[in-house]
């Protein structure tokens, strides 16, 4: 396991919920420039929660009461169960496993990533290798790890990461999309390409930074992708479309319109982004093809496209052909639902519409779950490729590597278990599908609502007569409504009938109101008008009128609080009016308050 490890390319992110139809394909099909059909389109992108998850050699599965289940390796703590490679009987190179699933966290959890899990509240709980540990095979001797879940923030709506390891660097990048949109990246490793997208080429960066805003899923990969919320595919890192070990071809990059070629031997700001760049709208997911840089997008007409690299396997099925394919989009299919990519396996499998559950690409180790295999039985562990796609299931919700979900909430897994456990319970040869578990939570869907408008404060413009006289408040008008400053209110109606102290209870954060006692000045009230718009914020402070807690709209302006008008005059019962015809606001002690 510890050799498997040291050259093993994991990569935890939402699937997309995709699919797929017939393959009839036309010259019409095939661009240079970005698919015509969603030139120029706003969509709203939904946003999924993750139920099953298979990383590496790991498997998890969170059911209908919440609770996360893992099976499959659990070296270094991997599947979060108590467990670590001192708790199990080696068994030859695969080391430490988790034959059947075990039961991790108890409830509450919403979203599964690999070795992450964010829970129902927003929070974000990690375990497994921590972040910059060393490299896997030294993992006997290092401690950089936790078996159990702990809790790293809150308010994560997705997590995604990357890590792999050579003779030559460890790279370990990690993304995480915040409940508000915000993409925030960090790790370490050789980032030359500007894989982290923060405007640099450092090679380590432990404090996560923010990239882009009101995104709804992202990931790591050549290039690393972004999808706003409103269908904008952003990219960053590097340009090239293709195999980065083979420069005596041209490699081509993705653009805003379209994809060009590029000269690797050019300078580094020709070859790369080092930020986030918009190359196209109307995607409503994707999904990345780590280990032959290619990538999958769904438009808003439920149209799948590819582009990148087909040389190594086919994984653009059999209307692309074999070779390094850079330079054009292909369509591959039509009413896509979902796709995804087994990256152990290299196999692509899509969900139709009809929730039909469709396979191609690179068949290792039966990742295509075809249930027949081109080789005598005993050659197990032999490659082949299929480029046109075969349907291998029915019923199927969403799918994570070689695994389905289907709509009664049964789990199904297949590969080559004489190599690593699927959940079975023992170690055998799996072709097709075979049920691991019931009771698997469908995921959820939802769209995020909009951002609330950004509130104003104009300065209030009408004249203000407070008993028959002209007097300049510093007020402002938010939404149609005109609110004052407290004290200056207070201030201007002591002595009168309806006179009322304000004061400050630091102890309690609390405004105090008093009925009928005259207000006791502090120096700074009647300034004058304030000038220019102001960006208001809700008062947190408790209110409280005559021993009570009473409940107002008020808002803090650079320090002052200011209460609505209205709200003040209905409370100590003075007269409140709008003279339309000369914009002037009457206030009137001598008068009860009467609502609009």
């Amino acid at each position: 396991m510890k050799k498997l490890l040291s050259v093993c390319l994991a990569v935890c992110m939402v699937a997309g919920l995709i699919t797929v139809t017939p393959l009839t394909v036309s010259a019409a099909e095939v661009k240079s420039k970005l698919p015509t059909t969603t030139s120029a389109t706003r969509v709203s992108v939904p946003i999924t929660t993750q139920t099953i998850s298979q990383t590496d050699l790991s498997y998890f599965a969170v059911k209908d009461d919440g609770s996360l289940w893992a099976w499959g390796y659990a070296g270094e703590g991997s599947l979060g169960n108590g467990k670590d490679q001192r708790d199990y009987p080696v068994r030859g190179d695969w080391g430490a496993v988790e034959m059947a699933p075990v039961k991790t966290i108890n409830g509450a959890v919403k979203s599964v990533f690999g070795s992450s899990a964010i829970k129902d509240d927003n929070s974000f709980w990690r375990w497994g290798a921590e972040p910059f540990a060393t490299r896997p095979e030294m993992y006997n001797d290092y401690k950089g790890f936790s078996n159990v879940p702990a809790k790293i923030m809150d308010d994560v709506q997705h997590y995604s990461s990357v890590i792999y390891h050579s003779n030559y660097v460890d790279n370990s990048m990690y993304m995480y999309i915040k409940t508000d949109g915000s993409l925030w990246v960090f790790g370490s490793g050789e980032d030359q390409s500007g894989f982290l997208g923060d405007g640099t080429q450092r090679e380590r960066r432990t404090t996560p930074v923010k990239i882009l805003d009101n995104v709804a899923y992202a990931s790591f990969g050549r290039p690393s992708l972004a999808l706003t919320r409103d269908g904008t595919l952003y990219a960053w890192g590097t340009k090239s479309l293709g195999s980065a070990f083979n420069n005596n071809y041209v490699q081509y990059a993705l653009s805003s319109t379209g994809i060009v070629p590029v000269n690797p031997n050019a300078p580094i700001e020709e070859r790369f982004w080092l930020r986030p760049q918009k190359v196209m709208d109307g995607v409503i997911s994707f999904r990345t093809h780590s280990l032959s840089d290619a990538v999958f997008i769904v438009m808003s007409d439920n149209t799948l496209w590819a582009w990148g690299d087909n040389y190594r396997h086919p994984v653009m099925t059999d209307v692309v052909p074999r070779g390094n394919e850079h330079d054009v989009f292909y369509k591959i299919m039509d009413n896509v639902r979902s796709v995804d990519v087994a990256d152990i396996g290299n196999a692509v499998l899509a969900v139709k519409t009809d929730n039909s559950l469709w396979t191609w690409g690179y068949c290792m180790s039966s990742s295509l779950a075809l249930g027949d295999w081109p080789y005598p039985r005993e050659d197990r562990v032999g490659d082949y490729t299929r480029a046109e796609p075969k349907k291998i299931m029915d019923n199927v919700a969403v799918t994570s590597g070689c695994t389905a979900l289907k709509l009664d909430g049964s789990l199904w897994a297949w590969g080559n278990a004489l190599q690593w456990p699927i959940g079975t319970g023992k170690y055998d040869w799996y072709p097709g599908p075979v049920k691991i578990m019931d009771g698997v939570r469908i995921p959820s869907l939802y769209t995020p609502q909009p951002n609330p408008p950004v509130l104003i404060a104009k300065p209030t413009n009408s004249t203000v007569l407070v008993n028959g006289e002209n007097v300049v408040f510093d007020a402002y008008n938010i939404n149609d409504s005109n609110y004052f400053k407290l004290r200056d209110l207070a201030y201007v109606l002591s002595g009168t009938e309806k006179q009322f102290e304000a004061s400050w209870d630091g102890v309690n954060n609390a405004i105090v109101l008093t009925s009928g006692k005259p207000y006791t000045a502090l120096g700074g009230e009647m300034t004058g008008k304030g000038a220019g718009d102001k960006t208001p914020t809700l008062t947190n402070s408790k209110i409280i009128m005559d021993g009570k807690e009473a409940h107002f709209t008020a808002y803090n302006i650079e320090g002052n609080n200011y209460f609505k008008l209205r709200d003040i005059g209905a409370a100590f019962d003075f007269g409140v009016e709008w003279d339309g015809a000369r914009n002037t606001i009457v206030i009137d002690t001598s008068k009860g308050y009467t609502p609009e």
